[in-house]
């Protein structure tokens, strides 16, 4: 995985469209929509097997690299965190060690 090689794009779009700071998902899908273009692949035009095929070939970002790069953007830029950045780092820290402690009782 090449996460800082995604720093300028994610950091850019987290930038012009603050929906994108709360959602990897829509980041994500922004991302690819943008990867797609460059491609000369109109999205709009594109079927679910195309997409699936450019995912599995690799020819579009890896969702870890994206979620993780924009994690470090928003702990190094605060005024790019979300709405829910506060509240979701405290939720999700617990929810995590929650999980690790009773691992074997699921």
């Amino acid at each position: 995985m090449k996460i800082k090689k995604h720093e300028a794009k994610v950091k850019d779009l987290l930038e012009r469209r603050p929906r994108l700071r709360d959602s990897d998902m829509r980041l994500l899908a922004n991302v690819w929509y943008y990867e797609m273009m460059q491609m000369d692949i109109n999205p709009s035009k594109t079927d679910a097997y195309k997409m699936l095929d450019l995912i599995s070939s690799n020819k579009l970002s890896n969702p870890s690299s994206i979620r993780r790069c924009r994690a470090k953007i928003q702990e190094m830029n605060p005024e790019l965190r979300g709405e829910k950045y506060a509240s979701r780092q405290k939720a999700e820290t617990e929810e995590v060690k929650s999980e690790i402690k009773h691992w074997n009782n699921k």
